[in-house]
């Protein structure tokens, strides 16, 4: 299972400066938002949950209900995102998150002709004459078109016509073997049995069976959305502050570089007039706290507070 890095990725640079907002929080009803408030609703995308089911809908291709246990967010909290399980539980139609994918088609050509070579049965020269005819083709985009020219595909074949008088022909075409056969027992006497099979040469084989369809960026890009989306919320709730996600109020903080106001916060700038701020152990550390300050607004000193207080209640 891969979780797709390079969804997360494009998922991770096109929500950096997301805040949340919660809209209805009864609950397993929830209704949260997710945006940058200087895009507008651009990469911007709603969790919206009730009893048993999940529906993620915004800027992408389309929206997602799944649906398995009553708490939805018990079902995805804390997970890798599975797609392939995550995709069992969608309503209605679930090949519709499948999607042709040319590189997928060239990996799986690649691999059987490498394979071929590694077993010493493929003719030399086919490295050559697959890209030439099908890996250089201008079709592969169309799922259909690059099909065609797996299955029309071939080289250096030949044919072996055998009677059961043991008597047989080699031959360049299928259709040459039958013609023979078919002389070979006009010309001959008795019961004559005649056989046509491919001797040599390379053919891609049971190509109806390859699958070339991966999960559309849109359902990867929201599995990713849904684990991020509730690792967020859980992480506000941690501070008793959803309800203080209502607005902007985060992401005013964050923008002017402050804590923020109480009673949540303290309000202060994390960086004070005289120039003096939090000095860290690491680079690591800043991290952490400056992650935390994006999701909660609240600066390293009342995280630190809030933490304390958790550990003695």
């Amino acid at each position: 299972m891969t979780d797709y890095p390079e969804i997360a990725a494009r998922f991770a640079r096109e929500t950096a400066a997301h805040e949340m907002t919660v809209l209805h929080d009864s609950g397993l009803y929830r209704h949260l938002r997710f945006k940058t408030p200087a895009f507008g609703s651009i990469y911007s995308f709603d969790l919206v949950t009730w009893p048993g089911c999940l529906t993620i809908r915004g800027d992408m291709h389309e929206a997602y209900t799944l649906n398995r246990l009553p708490d939805m967010f018990e079902f995805f909290r804390g997970k890798r995102i599975n797609p392939h399980y995550w995709s069992e539980k969608l309503d209605g139609n679930r090949d519709r998150v499948m999607k042709y994918d040319q590189k997928l088609f060239e990996t799986q050509v690649k691999e059987y002709v490498a394979e071929a070579i590694r077993d010493g049965w493929a003719p030399r020269g086919i490295g050559k004459a697959v890209h030439e005819e099908i890996l250089d083709s201008e079709y592969l985009s169309d799922e259909h078109e690059a099909r065609k020219l797996l299955e029309d595909f071939e080289f250096g074949i030949g044919y072996q016509a055998k009677c059961s008088c043991k008597a047989s022909a080699d031959f360049s075409s299928y259709s040459d073997g039958v013609l023979w056969g078919s002389s070979h027992r006009r010309q001959s006497s008795g019961d004559h049995e005649v056989t046509v099979r491919q001797s040599k040469g390379f053919t891609f084989s049971d190509v109806w069976e390859w699958s070339f369809s991966d999960y559309d960026w849109s359902f990867l890009w929201a599995c990713h959305a849904i684990v991020w989306g509730i690792s967020r919320y859980d992480r506000v709730r941690k501070y008793g502050l959803q309800k203080l996600a209502v607005g902007d109020l985060v992401a005013s903080a964050v923008s002017e570089g402050r804590c923020i106001k109480t009673p949540a916060g303290c309000g202060k700038p994390l960086i004070a007039e005289d120039g003096t701020a939090r000095v860290f152990w690491d680079e690591d550390e800043a991290q952490r706290y400056e992650a935390e300050w994006r999701i909660t607004g609240l600066c390293p000193d009342c995280q630190d507070a809030l933490n304390d207080e958790a550990v003695t209640s």
